[in-house]
């Protein structure tokens, strides 16, 4: 598969993503309009469901090795998948709707499974459950962002437990202010990549710098759940 293709399937891969983002989410403001004040105390929470649990198969794709073959089986299902989110019609609840949502993702992860072989399964599975796991830590895909090697990521691990399991008390803490929350935040993202930067190279430094943590929309905007997470995005 040519590097234009790899590119396409990871686009790909993202819309499925992004699509099934925006049916969550329009599930949940039908929802808060019919019960005022509900989901306030973590927006995005429905997505952790939905949207979550694409972006959390496509973080433990990215670890199994997938071949030029296996994507090219992959991408078919991914643009079924996304074609089906987007039929889910708009005169059902939106309890109808997550649970048809959270139905196609469970049939989504199913097919992809038939593709890989008992090994990649097995190491995909244990990924996955990584990745899920790591769903409120923005800094989760770090590794992959940078491209750092086993040998860097057993030494990074601790460092970004330390921090994911501080981020979300963080933003589980509602007695904390805004601005508070936000210095806060930027205190522990300083503090990160400041125990990062001595196992990285000079160039991964640097692209360690350039990363936004959500942009303030995320880990600087107040608790706003997952956020957008850390960017840029790694392709698969």
């Amino acid at each position: 598969m040519t590097r234009r293709s790899m590119l396409t399937f990871a686009a790909v891969l993202s819309i499925s993503a992004l699509t099934l983002t925006a049916t969550v989410s329009h599930a949940q403001e039908q929802g808060q309009q019919r019960r005022p004040g509900a989901g306030q105390r973590r927006a995005g929470g429905g997505q952790r469901g939905g949207a979550g649990g694409v972006m959390a198969i496509q973080q433990a794709l990215q670890a199994v090795g997938l071949t030029d073959e296996q994507k090219g089986k992959i991408e078919p299902l991914v643009a079924k998948f996304r074609e089906e989110t987007r039929a889910i019609g708009s005169d059902v609840t939106p309890e109808q709707r997550r649970e048809k949502v959270q139905a196609l993702n469970q049939k989504f992860l199913s097919d992809v499974e038939a593709v890989l072989t008992p090994e990649q399964k097995t190491k995909f599975q244990a990924e996955l459950q990584k990745a899920r796991q790591n769903a409120g830590n923005p800094a989760a895909r770090i590794p992959q962002q940078l491209n750092l090697t086993e040998e860097q990521k057993t030494k990074a691990e601790p460092i970004l437990k330390e921090f994911g399991d501080a981020w979300t008390k963080l933003q589980q803490d509602r007695t904390v202010e805004r601005a508070a929350r936000t210095e806060k935040t930027q205190a522990l993202v300083a503090d990160l990549k400041t125990k990062l930067r001595p196992i990285l190279t000079p160039e991964q430094q640097k692209q360690l710098e350039e990363i936004r943590f959500g942009g303030g929309r995320g880990p600087g905007g107040a608790g706003r759940g997952q956020g957008g997470g850390a960017r840029p995005a790694t392709a698969i």
